[in-house]
């Protein structure tokens, strides 16, 4: 009978999406026993060191508000001064080879 067909193949799907929620499952939990080793070269660690070490205490606390201003969802982008500086730095190196 075709009910019965399409009773079969219902039956079918479900059981594949089980299975595959619980190789999805499963495979989470591997991932988390496994666990990621990371490492961290010693050029970035130098510049980790060299950036704490820096006394420009203005340059930080200019990056802390901008940070604090994207967070908050108020940080604005000023286009025509960004242009104006794209400008400037291609007229400053129009004379010089770099392209």
């Amino acid at each position: 009978m075709k009910i019965d067909r399409v009773n079969n193949i219902n039956k079918q799907y479900l059981e594949n999406n089980i299975k595959a929620k619980e190789n999805k499952n499963l495979s989470k939990e591997i991932n988390k026993d496994s666990g990621v080793n990371i490492q961290i070269s010693d050029t970035a660690k130098a510049l980790i060191n060299k950036i704490n070490e820096s006394n420009d205490t203005a340059f930080s606390e200019k990056v802390e508000k901008i940070r604090q201003s994207i967070i908050s969802g108020n940080y604005k982008v000023n286009s025509e001064e960004i242009a104006d500086k794209i400008i400037n730095v291609l007229e400053s190196q129009k004379g010089s080879d770099i392209k």
